[in-house]
């Protein structure tokens, strides 16, 4: 098991637009659960909130917060919809808070 030790990382950068699109997932109630916690963790780390402190409002491990970090900046919003149900895929390794 990872030791999460909160360290506070820069403010995440959004992309333009990409906001008050992640905003509207995380307040609609079509857009499955699964990129709604996305987006959530996406806008916190835009505010500056530690992995540790995102993973304990959305409930998950900080190494899978540090991931999906990670996954918007390499692929912006299309990483949280296209990732499977796990939040995995083959070529993806484990992160480090």
């Amino acid at each position: 098991m990872w030791l999460c030790l909160g360290i506070r990382l820069p403010p995440m950068k959004l992309r333009r637009g990409d906001r008050s699109i992640l905003d509207s997932w995380t307040r609609a109630g079509t857009v499955i659960a699964r990129v709604a916690k996305r987006a959530s963790i996406v806008l916190m780390a835009a505010e500056g909130k530690s992995n540790r402190e995102i993973g304990e409002v959305v409930n998950l491990h900080c190494n899978q917060v540090s991931m999906w970090r990670k996954s918007y900046d390499e692929y912006g919003l299309a990483a949280s919809t296209t990732w499977s149900e796990t939040g995995t895929r083959a070529s993806t390794t484990t992160t480090t808070c």
